[in-house]
């Protein structure tokens, strides 16, 4: 619910388009957590989230300023 909040405060809202950034981003979101459970120094989640929250309001405010 949280990414299709965020992708329509930054005006993605081709579904196409949304679904598939929504996918590529799941994958991404996945490996990222699974790769902090094997870390020799794990994040907080609250850290990953923080991150993840500041790359898609990045990512969709750029695409959206290219169209």
């Amino acid at each position: 619910m949280l990414l299709r909040k965020i992708i329509k405060e930054e005006g993605m809202t081709d579904n196409h388009k949304a679904s598939d950034f929504v996918t590529v981003f799941r994958i991404g979101l996945t490996y990222t957590m699974i790769d902090n459970l094997f870390s020799h120094h794990p994040l907080d989640y609250d850290v990953i989230a923080d991150r993840v929250n500041s790359a898609l309001h990045f990512t969709l405010s750029n695409h959206t300023s290219e169209e």
